[in-house]
């Protein structure tokens, strides 16, 4: 017979999300931290975008600013967005990191971590006797940090043509540290981001588009009249991709067993939204503070009505963009005006790690 050992908390992933709610549960329970992959294989490298408040975050995780390539704040965006020129735009404050070395950084934490162990993920658990069962393991909660596989969802929501999106990593410009920089075309967009290592620059829209070659996107980045965000770079023509994946929302139906999706898994919001990092990691902190059956529907609750106000923000912000009426605009926000929901009028937050909730203020 086949000895499982028990945990209070299994994990299922390795990324930021996972990681952090490993990191946070072990402070006071044994957690299980389930991967598919090998632990040292590379994280594809590129630069992400979190706000400052997820740096602090960070920061009492025990990752200093300077270690994921974090500097100077910025707080500015150039866009081509509601109009064929560019213009400069005021943002909330936010800083450009490296994702590959936050990986790192969480993964050596976790692993110095006694409460943490870790082990392969190959089998879906199953639900026996109010109970978990992976491989080799038993555990009564489980946080599902898997991505956007979302193993332990129900059902899956996404666009029957969903958008693609392709990076590419190019030497570092120092303006680069400065902002954000995003244009619109009409069978998608390109933005541009870096700190003082690297830049990317990243394109997503309809797979074709996404996927022609590097020449042909520049080309019509110059036809639409948006060659300025590549401007002073070294040609990423020569340049292989670094990562690829999905480029439009999804999301998954909430399971009716003890399990929290984080992260991806629970809302993988495309790159429009300049915050999937932060909003995982904070996930993965809300997840943490789930220790009985309140805190479970609270967190429940939680997850509708994130994913009810990114459903309308988004779709605010696709009605904004000039190319809207274009075919592929058009059928991404069909989409997203299908699946609309009502916000419940409650915010549910953490105090003193604590789930609580509030009425939102009118």
């Amino acid at each position: 017979m086949t000895t499982r050992r028990l945990f209070d908390v299994a994990v299922l992933g390795a990324g930021p999300a996972g990681l952090t709610a490993a990191l946070q549960c072990a402070e006071t329970r044994r957690v299980v931290v389930c991967t598919p992959r090998v632990l040292d294989l590379p994280t594809p490298l590129r630069v992400d975008c979190i706000p400052a408040q997820t740096l602090v975050l960070l920061g009492e995780l025990g990752i200093e600013p300077t270690v994921i390539g974090a500097s100077l704040p910025t707080g500015r965006v150039r866009q081509a967005w509601t109009s064929s020129g560019s213009e400069d735009v005021l943002a909330a404050r936010t800083f450009h990191i490296e994702r590959h070395r936050l990986d790192r950084a969480l993964l050596a934490r976790a692993l110095s971590n006694a409460n943490i162990e870790f082990t392969s993920f190959v089998h879906r658990p199953e639900f026996r006797a109010h109970v978990f069962v992976g491989d080799g393991w038993r555990a009564p909660l489980i946080i599902d940090a898997s991505g956007s596989a979302a193993v332990m969802a129900p059902k899956r929501f996404h666009p029957v043509h969903p958008w693609a999106a392709r990076t590419w990593l190019i030497g570092a410009k120092q303006d680069d540290i400065k902002g954000f920089q995003i244009a619109a075309l009409p069978e998608g967009y390109v933005y541009r981001l870096g700190t003082g290592s690297h830049t990317t620059v990243g394109v997503v829209g309809a797979s074709r588009f996404v996927r022609a070659k590097p020449e042909d996107i520049l080309a019509r980045l110059q036809e639409v009249g948006c060659g300025w965000i590549l401007e002073a770079l070294e040609p990423f023509t020569k340049r292989q991709p670094s990562w690829g994946g999905r480029g439009s929302l999804q999301w998954s139906s909430l399971s009716m067993l003890p399990v929290l999706p984080v992260g991806d898994a629970a809302i993988a919001r495309d790159p429009l939204s300049s915050q999937g990092l932060a909003t995982a990691l904070s996930d993965a902190l809300s997840a943490a503070a789930v220790v009985d059956d309140a805190a479970l529907e609270l967190f429940r609750s939680r997850h509708c009505t994130n994913l009810a106000n990114h459903i309308s923000s988004l779709a605010s912000h696709l009605r904004s963009c000039r190319w809207r009426d274009a075919p592929v605009w058009a059928q991404y926000l069909r989409f997203l005006m299908g699946h609309a929901q009502t916000s419940t009028g409650t915010v549910t937050f953490l105090s003193h790690g604590r789930l609580t909730s509030a009425v939102r203020a009118s």
